[in-house]
Parts: C-alpha cells; sequence; structure tokens
C-alpha cells in the first residue's frame, strides 16, 4: 500500500484485498458519528428519507448543501470526476448504494472504512450512514 497523503485516502478503493497488513475489525456504524463527521446526519436522514419513500424538500436540501460545501461548490468528487459531477449523480449513486447495502449488508470484500484518530471517518461517509440507518456493523481499517 503506497497511501502518501489525504487525496490518496479519500480516492483509494478499500477493501479487505488490498489493506496489506491492517487489521480489519467491526464496529457499530453508530459508533463512527462524531462531532468530526456532522455530515453523516444529513446523509443518514437522506437514507431514512428514501427507505420510508417519502420526499422531504428540507432532507434534500440539506443533503445537497453539504454536497456542494464539501465539493467547492462543484459537485464534482476528485477522483470520481466520471461518475461524480453533479448532485443528480451524487443523488442515484447514493440510491443505489443504499438499495445494495439494504439487500446484501456491508461486505468487506467490496470495501472498508478508513478511519483516523478517534474513529474520524477518512472515506466512506455515505456507507457508514447507510448502514448506520440499518443498524449494521462496518469493518474499518
Amino acid at each position: 500500500m503506497n497511501i502518501k497523503n489525504e487525496t490518496d485516502v479519500s480516492i483509494f478503493e478499500w477493501n479487505s484485498r488490498n489493506v496489506g497488513d491492517l487489521k480489519i475489525r467491526y464496529v457499530d456504524a453508530l459508533e463512527l458519528f462524531t462531532k468530526n463527521r456532522i455530515d453523516l446526519v444529513a446523509k443518514y436522514k437522506y437514507v431514512e428519507m428514501y427507505d420510508r419513500g417519502l420526499d422531504i424538500p428540507f432532507i434534500r436540501e440539506l443533503y445537497k448543501s453539504h454536497i456542494s460545501a464539501f465539493s467547492a461548490g462543484t459537485f464534482i468528487e476528485e477522483g470520481q470526476e466520471e461518475k461524480k459531477n453533479s448532485i443528480e449523480d451524487y443523488e442515484r449513486i447514493f440510491k443505489d448504494l443504499i438499495d445494495s447495502i439494504k439487500c446484501t449488508g456491508f461486505d468487506e470484500h467490496i470495501s472498508v472504512v478508513p478511519v483516523g484518530g478517534e474513529n474520524v471517518i477518512l472515506n466512506g461517509s455515505h456507507r457508514v450512514a447507510i448502514a448506520a440507518y440499518f443498524g449494521l456493523k462496518v469493518p474499518v481499517v
């Protein structure tokens, strides 16, 4: 593994096959809700809205505002420019991920969540919010 900086961490495809000597452990997704990641609340509420078949403008706007702030208003995710370059892309991919995790759970062969000190998520907040909503544990390194 050749992670050099925060950008590398955020775009690296983390899964059980490429974490090297790092030990994977499972934690309740809610344990990853920290004061440093308040964005998880917006994503959690979006999952709840989608799962219940609701369309709540405030929740959609909250999610959109967070993604706008996160992407400096571009709605482009570094390293994912081909897939995520509009709010519609973010929402479509998020909904697909919600459906997938709801159906099959959280599979460490597909992804693990990298965390830093105090369990602060370095990448994977959408996955963590989904797992928290469905009461799942997540694999972290």
